[in-house]
């Protein structure tokens, strides 16, 4: 077995304590759930298990059935309060309809009405949602 020259150094680890809040977004998919796994793992390690939130944003009719319970359950099987926002304006599909509108209005054919780092659905998100919990 070879072993190379220079080990590249571990990635950093956040230093948790020093944070009032720690919010986990999960959308309940397996990348959320391996991130929160990990996350409950070095909150544990530093002590601040009580500063964990999870917090899922409800994407409305283009949800798929149960996300939102799933989420919910993943918390709650790490003992974490879990949040929901939600658009009072409308889900996605009530943005995009409306970008649409809107470009078609003022002439504009070529740009796309969906989500993109321009056009961003989690920006708006947080300017008009409430939470549910």
């Amino acid at each position: 077995m070879q072993t190379a020259l220079f080990e590249p150094p571990p990635p950093p680890t956040p230093d948790l304590a020093r944070a009032d809040l720690i919010l986990a977004n999960s959308s309940a998919g397996k990348d959320s759930q391996a991130m929160l796994h990990h996350l409950v793992q070095l909150a544990d390690v530093a002590s601040v298990m009580d500063r964990v939130q999870v917090v899922h944003c409800d994407l409305g009719d283009v949800e798929w059935p149960g996300t939102v319970e799933l989420a919910a359950a993943q918390a709650r099987h790490y003992g974490l309060p879990f949040h929901v926002r939600r658009r009072t304006q409308g889900d996605l599909l009530t943005q995009i309809t409306e970008r649409h509108r809107k470009l078609r209005a003022r002439g504009d054919t070529t740009t796309p009405a969906w989500p993109s780092a321009g056009a961003r659905y989690c920006t708006v998100i947080k300017n008009g949602a409430r939470s549910v919990s």
